[in-house]
């Protein structure tokens, strides 16, 4: 049912003049808080505004009421907050003032737009639901029609579908009345039931067919089985046969392969001996090596040689020994000869007393050795002698010199400390060079 109102837009005022039944609040030096509106007012509008309803999605008039009486309250509100931003702007405390008062006036006012705004939304939320229910229910019957036709065996081409032989459009399927829809369904179902008892008959066919192909392979199988157990007991003489044969010559393997592994542990009896003597040693991972070199030999290589190479590996090993043990010696000899003086040029070891190659100094016997070093010792004990002598007299007094110049290199006192820092570092230095030269000339 719809209440039928009258509706009355309230003015709201600009002027200054202040009505008795409009709100006043005073302000000191400022001109009075004042409103179009009263709570009164408000109060009466409130009341108007719970009498107005709508019955139902269909109460169009209903609605339009509640909408229309809503955009006056509006205008109000909105009418109260422009009055609202002018008396503000004057002073701070007075906008408070204003906004006191002001929220009064439009908190109950908003309550009054909320309650009309719950009434539209339901309104709007209803005619939604109902035209979302109408379009869901029409593309579930769409996809039962096309799901039907799907079911008889219907393909989709060209935008109809095809149900063995007879052709519906999407579009008819889509848009037909329930009833022209039910006649066109008939003929689809016809269609199906005589493509049925066509694949009923090729089935019957199919089947006769793979009876007897069925009992033709059965026969086959029957047939082959006779000749594969045949053949099984042919290949089974053959592979027994073979077994023997292998197991034969496995054996045969065995006895080649044990009377070589014999004939390598008697070579090796025989040459690993001989190589420790010449030099080779036995490391941690089996391998024989020469003096620590990377010269190594496995177990296996040292059997596999041959006579001849095993010879060349020993006679290589003894001239690797001969010519280490040489290099030995020259560096000895050459060590000592130094230590005499002697010089080395153009690969020739020169001492007044002597003058040797790099290569006769290796060929010397030990007492001809001996003989050159203890003759080179006696000259450089002469010499020595000789050369103390020649700086005895010298040595003494340049001695005497840096005693003096030392015990004589003393300066006065400096008060100021950059000078006597500097002053301690400049002795310091001129020590430290006497006492090197000192040292030299001990030494000489």
């Amino acid at each position: 049912m719809t209440t039928d109102i009258e509706l009355h837009d309230t003015e709201v005022v600009d002027n200054e003049q202040i009505h008795d039944a409009v709100l006043v609040l005073d302000a000191p030096a400022l001109a009075p808080i004042s409103f179009a509106l009263t709570l009164e007012e408000i109060d009466k509008v409130a009341a108007e505004a719970s009498k107005l309803t709508i019955a139902d999605h269909n109460d169009r008039a209903g609605y339009k009421a509640v909408y229309s009486f809503r955009q006056m309250v509006k205008d109000q509100r909105i009418g109260v907050e422009k009055r609202q931003k002018e008396l503000k702007r004057p002073h701070i405390d007075y906008n408070r003032s204003v906004d006191q008062l002001a929220k009064q006036l439009v908190d109950p006012m908003k309550v009054i737009e909320e309650g009309l705004s719950k009434q539209e939304a339901v309104y709007e939320a209803e005619q939604e639901r109902i035209k979302r229910e109408a379009e869901q229910a029409e593309a579930l019957k769409r996809a039962s029609r096309i799901e039907s036709v799907i079911r008889l065996g219907g393909i989709l081409n060209e935008a109809a579908y095809d149900v063995f032989g007879t052709r519906v459009d999407l579009v008819e399927i889509e848009t037909l009345p329930d009833d022209k829809w039910g006649e066109i369904y008939a003929t689809l179902e016809e269609a199906y039931t005589c493509e049925q008892i066509r694949l009923a008959e090729i089935e019957r066919e199919r089947q006769e067919e793979q009876a007897r192909l069925e009992q033709q392979r059965i026969e086959q199988e029957a047939q082959a089985k006779r000749l594969a157990d045949q053949a099984a007991e042919i290949e089974r003489r053959e592979q027994e046969l073979a077994r023997l044969e292998a197991d034969a010559k496995r054996k045969e393997q065995e006895r080649e392969r044990q009377a070589e592994q014999d004939r390598l542990a008697a070579l090796l009896a025989y040459r690993v001996p001989m190589m420790e003597t010449k030099g080779f040693e036995k490391n941690s991972r089996g391998f024989y090596v020469f003096r620590n070199t990377d010269w190594w030999f496995d177990a296996t290589k040292i059997a596999t040689l041959s006579d001849e190479q095993f010879a060349d590996l020993i006679a290589s090993a003894e001239s690797m020994d001969r010519q280490r043990h040489r290099e030995q010696v020259s560096e000895r000899r050459s060590s000592i000869l130094y230590g005499l003086g002697f010089t080395l040029e153009n690969e020739r070891y020169l001492h007044p007393t002597a003058e040797l190659t790099e290569e006769g100094v290796c060929d010397l016997s030990d007492a001809d050795f001996d003989k050159v070093v203890k003759l080179a010792g006696t000259h450089n004990k002469k010499a020595d002698r000789a050369r103390i002598e020649r700086l005895k007299k010298e040595k003494k007094a340049f001695a005497d010199y840096l005693r003096v110049y030392q015990s004589g290199s003393t300066v006065g006192f400096y008060e100021q400390p950059e000078i006597a820092d500097l002053l301690d570092r400049f002795t310091g230095a001129i020590r430290q060079v006497i006492e090197a030269y000192r040292a030299e000339l001990n030494a000489l």
